[in-house]
């Protein structure tokens, strides 16, 4: 039996409750309701610092410049009121839908490994998970990124075989390619998948975040070389 309401839409109803029952504490009268006008102002303008963590306004709000709003956060009158404040904005913003999230679980399952990377490997696949069920698309490229690149360093090290090198003692990652290609670790496709991640990855590092948007795709082919290289 389907329960009577989603839970995106309990969820949404939990925080506009949370909200509701805040302002009707802060409605006594004309100057409380300006002071939460306030407050929650000061809030709004230290949440929107955070995305960037570039002050995004010449003009503070209600007149309150940044210093000020920062001790106003952490001061005992009204460090509560402007966290609780930011926990709405927090959770309108990065709960999202828990529909997609677990339709994105279900992606991600359909590509797990049988055989356990090296423990380099793992912090990276953790954070790829997390970011990739949470929505962060652009940050999972740069995780597929970093996740080849220490699988590939962790097969030299396992094999004990030095990371292949030029005369000049550098070592990109396309000569570590061919070097696994040329030892019979990787397959030419697994090579050209490795290659792809790499270089999306360094898109998103270098230029632009958002340059990728075949995100499933790039885990899978990520996954793919992981599975190559750890079989």
């Amino acid at each position: 039996m389907s329960p009577r309401y989603s839970l995106d839409v309990l969820i949404d109803g939990a925080i506009d409750e949370f909200e509701d029952e805040r302002e009707q504490e802060w409605s006594n009268d004309d100057r409380t309701k300006r002071a939460l006008t306030t407050i929650d102002a000061t809030a709004g303008w230290l949440l929107a610092g955070t995305e960037e963590l570039v002050i995004t306004s010449d003009e503070p709000p209600q007149g309150i410049d940044w210093d000020l709003a920062l001790k106003l956060a952490n001061s005992k009158l009204l460090s509560k009121e402007i966290r609780d404040r930011l926990q709405i904005e927090v959770a309108r913003r990065f709960v999202g839908s828990t529909t997609k999230m677990a339709e994105r679980c279900l992606d991600l399952a359909r590509l797990v490994m049988k055989e356990r990377p090296g423990k380099t490997v793992l912090p990276f696949l953790r954070r790829l998970a997390r970011c990739y069920v949470s929505g962060f698309h652009a940050e999972c490229i740069m995780l597929c990124r970093a996740v080849v690149e220490n699988a590939v360093v962790d097969k030299f090290a396992r094999e004990k075989i030095p990371l292949p090198a030029t005369p000049e003692g550098r070592s990109p990652m396309t000569i570590r390619f061919r070097a696994a290609r040329m030892l019979g670790w990787m397959s030419d496709r697994t090579v050209n998948a490795a290659e792809t991640v790499w270089h999306r990855g360094s898109k998103a590092v270098h230029h632009d975040p958002h340059a990728t948007v075949q995100i499933l795709e790039t885990i899978q082919m990520t996954m793919g070389v992981l599975e190559r290289l750890y079989e």
